[in-house]
């Protein structure tokens, strides 16, 4: 088996070196680094997990908070768990889920794990809602490493270095696609309940808001409408019912869950997507996009690569990396199918 000390005499370098490089320390030149990594991967050298953790005084895990077990099934938190554990896999570092249910209460239950993992995750879903103040002040008075998927604002200014989705510019985004396709009346629902503690509703109407004035498309305010489920057959006929000259010919949805639920609503009213609507949804979750007919346009929420994005700046934080970059924002790209036409 390959060890420490014959990589760093085949590179002609100190041992110490090689161990730096192997516990991420800032103290080793990128191009050394670079030639230390390329020789282990070439040689094959594992290092025994236990055995790192023991020198470097860390735990090789990391929490990844959320409010209960019920978050488990939700799109928003699986797939940007798929990124974080494809991450942390490769780093040799174990994953433990920190429920803030379990021990009745979020300082009972982190009391138990924050001296058994070197950092957090925090998925920020409209769920934590309750949690989510009293757990970022333990966070802050214990000193953790922490990264948040969606940030919370404290005085306007986020607590931790954070990855996020671009939503004012997926507003824009999918305006300018609709315009693009010679629509200038075009309609906003969104699911009331849906807007998340930090206002992912609001900058995707900012966006959309601010395309149209762009663009010169007019704004009316009956076609913009935050309504629960049970109201939207109600909403749609107040927006669609109108004459074809004085009705939207497209929409923004909030999301491929409302995108969905509207193109069933406009089949009621005796309406066809896109022949007479055309329908922008947000997402891009198969579940969805897939069980639509006709397959639905929609901007991609990137969140494997939220996860991902989260995990490396964890890891920057627990290996006593500067992190410049206290933000991530992901685009989102917009996946063309049917539900659009051009008129």
């Amino acid at each position: 088996m390959t060890t420490q000390r014959e990589i760093a005499r085949k590179l002609k370098i100190s041992q110490m070196t090689v161990s730096r490089v192997l516990n991420g320390s800032s103290l080793v030149k990128e191009k050394t680094r670079k030639q230390v990594l390329d020789e282990i991967r070439k040689s094959g050298y594992s290092l025994n997990v236990n055995a790192r953790n023991l020198i470097s005084k860390r735990c090789g895990s990391i929490g990844i908070i959320i409010p209960n077990y019920k978050s488990i099934g939700y799109m928003y938190f699986y797939l940007s768990l798929a990124g974080i554990n494809q991450v942390m896999d490769e780093e040799n570092y174990s994953i433990t889920l920190v429920n803030l249910e379990r021990h009745g209460s979020p300082e009972e239950t982190m009391r138990n794990y924050l001296n058994k993992v070197d950092g957090f995750i925090v998925i920020n879903m409209s769920t934590m809602r309750p949690y989510i103040s009293r757990l970022i002040k333990i966070l802050q008075e214990e000193e953790k490493n922490c990264v948040m998927i969606q940030p919370h604002l404290v005085k306007g200014k986020p607590p931790f270095p954070y990855v996020t989705i671009d939503n004012f510019g997926a507003g824009y985004k999918a305006v300018q696609y609709l315009h693009k396709l010679g629509h200038k009346r075009i309609a906003f629902i969104c699911r009331g309940e849906s807007a998340s503690i930090d206002g992912e509703m609001e900058e995707r109407m900012r966006g959309f808001k601010t395309a149209c004035k762009d663009l010169g498309i007019p704004v009316k305010k009956d076609w913009i409408k935050i309504i629960n489920r049970d109201k939207l057959p109600e909403a749609v006929g107040s927006i669609f019912g109108d004459p074809e000259d004085a009705r939207p010919t497209a929409v923004f949805c909030w999301s491929d869950v409302e995108a969905r639920a509207l193109i069933y609503e406009l089949k009621v009213i005796g309406l066809k997507v896109p022949e007479d609507i055309s329908v922008v949804g947000f997402d891009d979750w198969n579940q969805f996009t897939h069980m639509t007919a006709p397959f639905l346009t929609t901007l991609r929420q990137p969140l494997y690569e939220a996860g991902a994005a989260a995990a490396k700046k964890l890891l920057l934080q627990i290996n006593g990396n500067t992190d410049e970059d206290k933000q991530v924002i992901l685009e989102t790209p917009l996946i063309e199918r049917d539900t659009c036409r051009k008129i």
